[in-house]
């Protein structure tokens, strides 16, 4: 009876919230965070389970929903009657068999649009729900169990399609048993706003900033960046880096890989790249279309070899990649003199660049070359408390897309 009472007190609190929220017949514009149901829909389900008694029992069940609220404007809860039957038998000692039928409020709770893809998806599928009531019975061996009395049930129901689901419950009658359901939906489900959905919104901005954040500190340590020449339509350069704290070399090591290729080039000047980020047996992917402009139209990604492939349309405001790129006019005033620079690419005549800043104590330094695509051979950068050297380790060709991103 303690597990009863709760469930008591936890639908007075829901119907106090229902009675605070918004209906879905009042809402004045889409939910981002729905359900499956709407007022008018119809289901009709069955349950079949047992217990360690042992017993079994069979439960059909019929429903009409009849009112949708958002509690506190957010949390979605569908309110339904339903009619239910239950056959049961025990074959304990002593044994029982027994048939009746009542009547519940049922409460469901769906997670459409939260778009948490932590679970693939299948959360937006969900729906929880549990049930109250009073059932008759009628008991051929145990009196005890006749008459009338308190029903109960609760569970997961996941829906395979807009119709069909498949369930896990509790059912309690006279006594508890643990079932297996199936319920065929009859009506449309809830319409939900995709442009709101907060969780896919949140999941989409730290893809984005993940990928600009590995893209940059790649590309333009200090901000300082150098142009696309001699990317031609299938190359691609692969670089290493190190970043090691402290000064004397005993720090931490971070090591990690990545490999830069221009895909294809369209009609219209706008191109698509490849980033392919590797660190410690992880592998990021990202396939990205630029404008002619250089500003991200498009971005796809893959956060493990058997993830699905993610695609975004990010605001152009919101990308950092349009940096000033420095050719060989602009890095003029930094340039040191040649320099034959050996790396595990092989060997290149390099202009050696400088620069310290003096605010941050900072030593920048970078070999470029017009015979390598993006023209970096080799770069370091110092500061007081760690250190990061990266360098070309291969120029290869015929760079294909492992996204199908055209």
């Amino acid at each position: 009876m303690k597990r009863n009472r709760s469930v008591l007190a936890f639908a007075a609190l829901l119907v106090l919230g229902a009675f605070s929220s918004v209906s879905a017949q009042e809402r004045s514009e889409k939910a981002w965070w729905g359900s499956y149901y709407m007022p008018g829909n119809l289901s009709a389900s069955v349950f079949a389970g047992g217990s360690s008694y042992p017993s079994v029992g069979i439960y059909p069940q019929a429903e009409i929903f009849l009112f949708k609220a958002h509690l506190w404007g957010l949390f979605p809860m569908d309110i339904a009657a339903a009619g239910i039957g239950s056959l049961q038998a025990g074959f304990g000692d002593p044994g029982y068999a027994s048939a009746g039928a009542g009547a519940m409020a049922t409460f469901h709770f769906g997670f459409r649009g939260t778009g948490l893809e932590t679970f693939e998806g299948y959360l937006d599928r969900a729906d929880y729900f549990f049930g109250l009531g009073l059932g008759y019975d009628a008991a051929s061996d145990e009196a005890y169990r006749s008459g009338l009395q308190f029903i109960s049930n609760s569970g997961i129901r996941y829906f395979l399609d807009d119709q069909l689901a498949l369930s896990l419950a509790w059912q309690y009658w006279g006594g508890s048993n643990f079932t297996l359901g199936a319920t065929w939906k009859i009506g449309p489900k809830e319409e939900i706003d995709e442009t709101r959905r907060p969780m896919a919104a949140l999941k989409e901005n730290l893809a984005l900033t993940q990928f600009q954040a590995l893209y940059l500190s790649q590309l333009a340590y200090g901000g300082y960046a150098f142009d696309d020449s001699g990317f031609k339509d299938g190359s691609s350069v692969v670089w290493k880096t190190v970043s090691v704290d402290g000064t004397d070399g005993k720090g931490k090591k971070t090591e990690w890989t990545v490999e830069r290729a221009l895909l294809k080039t369209l009609a219209d000047g706008s191109k698509w790249w490849k980033f392919r980020f590797e660190s410690d047996g992880d592998i990021l992917v990202y396939e990205f279309l630029a404008g002619k402009d250089g500003m991200l139209a498009k971005l796809r990604h893959r956060a493990s070899p058997d993830a699905k492939v993610e695609e975004i349309t990010p605001d152009a405001e919101a990308w950092g990649g349009n940096l000033t790129a420095w050719n060989e006019e602009g890095w003029k005033p930094f340039e040191k003199g040649s320099e034959t620079v050996k790396v595990a690419a092989g060997s290149f005549t390099t202009s050696a660049l400088k620069l310290q800043d003096k605010d941050s104590a900072t030593s920048y330094s970078w070999w470029v070359s017009k015979d390598v695509p993006g023209y970096l051979v080799k770069m370091s950068l110092k500061d007081a408390d760690s250190s990061v050297e990266g360098e070309l380790v291969a120029i290869r060709a015929n760079a294909r897309t492992e996204l199908g991103s055209f």
